[in-house]
């Protein structure tokens, strides 16, 4: 028969691992909770690629296990076609630890919403695509678009009419919209890049004869080049139009308007 000394310390041992059982119960719920913020799923990662296949016009079904976890990325994530086939994408993390895969797209056949018909989807070469203007990184609305923000790619069929084929026409402009890693820039993702902006200081040109008389002048509109606009001369504090020559100067109308 046990003495009440040995009831009172059994008690104690097992109060005791009763606490122990629940906190690692705890922390193995903590760690589980940090896996799942700190890593991507399989369905994330393949969602991901057939959006990515989408904008390329191909659809296919990624071999790319849903059970999967992926080490999560600072930056966007980096897709290419590999060996110059869309029938294998890399897949890469861009950060200084990071991760890439090769998976396999098994592009293949469609049905045709009119007939109900197979289609065979083809697999495209790089020789036969389109060179065209993407973005690196996420870029969010309003943001400038800079040199190292954009790169040339190659597309195959692409829908839009308005995207750009030269860095140089992007670069500097504003975004109405944020931009995912890898998409295609368009002109409606763009706001207007007006030669001269409201608000702007301009030099105003008017001319009599051989005479020619330059005054300063405020911008009361926005304005593409060719464009008569108005503006204020701030000599005279008249309102007058012109027509835009350039980033600075305008030449004025004979005839003009006060306020």
């Amino acid at each position: 028969m046990l003495s009440q000394q040995e009831i009172t310390v059994k008690k104690y041992f097992s109060l005791a691992a009763k606490r122990l059982f629940v906190t690692i119960g705890f922390l193995l719920f903590n760690l589980n909770g940090l896996h799942a913020d700190g890593y991507i799923s399989g369905i994330e990662l393949r969602d991901e690629l057939n959006n990515y296949l989408a904008e390329q016009g191909l659809i296919g079904r990624p071999a790319l296990d849903k059970a999967r976890q992926f080490r999560a990325c600072s930056t966007g994530l980096q897709m290419s076609p590999l060996f110059g086939s869309f029938q294998t994408i890399e897949i890469r993390c861009p950060d200084n630890d990071g991760w890439k895969i090769a998976v396999r797209t098994r592009l293949g056949t469609v049905t045709s919403p009119n007939k109900g018909r197979q289609v065979q989807v083809p697999t495209p070469n790089l020789e036969d695509k389109q060179i065209a203007v993407v973005v690196n990184k996420r870029l969010t609305k309003n943001s400038i678009i800079g040199p190292g923000d954009v790169s040339l790619e190659p597309f195959t069929a692409i829908s839009s009419k308005d995207f750009f084929t030269r860095i140089d026409d992007v670069v500097g402009r504003r975004l109405k919209r944020s931009l995912h890693t890898r998409q295609l820039v368009e002109a409606r993702h763009l706001k207007t890049n007006w030669m001269i902006e409201k608000g702007q200081p301009v030099i105003l040109e008017s001319g009599f004869g051989a005479i020619q008389v330059l005054s300063e002048g405020i911008a009361l509109d926005n304005a593409q080049w060719g464009e008569l606009a108005r503006f204020l001369n701030t000599r005279s504090d008249k309102e007058v139009f012109g027509k835009v020559v350039s980033e600075k100067k305008v030449v004025i109308r004979t005839k003009t308007s006060q306020k």
